[in-house]
C-alpha cells in the first residue's frame, strides 16, 4: 500500500474518531428535576381550560336567491368581453382581461394590463405577437396592429375604456 493512499485513511480515521468523541461529550442525558424540599409548598394544579362556548341555537339565514354584485359585475363582464369578438366595442377594461377576437380580423386575442394610467395590450395571432404600451390620459391615444385598432382613455365616470375597431 502506497504512503499516500494510508497517510489519507489514518487521517480520515481520526477524523471520524475526533467527530464521534465531540458528539458522545455533547450529548448528556437529561437531569431529572429536582425533589421539591419537604418546606417548601406543592406547586398549584392547572386551571381547567374553559369550556368551549355554545354553539348559536338561532337559525341560520337561508341563502338569498339574488347573485352577490361581484357576480353581477362579472357576468357584464364576460358579455362585454363576448360582445367585443367582432373588434367593434367599447368595454371598460381591467388588469388580467384577455378578449378574444373572431377568425379572420388579423389577431386572435389581446391581453390587457393596467398599472396606473398605463395600459399595456399583447395582440397575438398564429405567427407572431406585438406589445404596445400607452398612457390613456389623453384624447388621440391610439395602437394599431393588422387593422385593429385600440384607442384606451378615461370613461366621463373615470373608468378606464378601451374603444376596439376593426378597418
Amino acid at each position: 500500500m502506497s504512503t499516500r493512499i494510508l497517510a489519507l485513511l489514518t487521517t480520515a480515521a481520526a477524523a471520524l474518531a475526533l467527530a464521534g468523541g465531540i458528539t458522545a461529550a455533547n450529548a448528556s442525558p437529561a437531569a431529572p428535576p429536582p425533589e421539591p424540599s419537604a418546606g417548601a409548598p406543592a406547586p398549584a394544579p392547572a386551571a381547567p381550560a374553559p369550556a368551549a362556548p355554545a354553539p348559536d341555537a338561532s337559525p341560520s339565514a337561508s341563502p338569498s336567491s339574488t347573485e352577490s354584485p361581484e357576480k353581477e359585475d362579472a357576468g357584464k363582464e364576460d358579455a362585454a368581453l363576448e360582445d367585443c369578438r367582432d373588434a367593434d366595442c367599447e368595454i371598460e377594461i381591467k388588469d388580467g382581461q384577455e378578449i378574444k377576437l373572431d377568425d379572420g380580423l388579423g389577431a386572435e386575442s389581446i391581453k390587457v394590463e393596467v398599472k396606473g394610467t398605463r395600459v399595456t395590450f399583447t395582440v397575438r395571432n398564429k405567427h407572431s405577437r406585438a406589445v404596445t404600451s400607452m398612457e390613456a390620459q389623453g384624447p388621440g391615444t391610439t395602437a394599431n396592429f393588422n387593422g385593429l385598432t385600440l384607442r384606451p382613455h378615461r370613461g366621463e365616470d373615470g373608468k378606464l375604456m378601451l374603444e376596439l375597431s376593426h378597418v
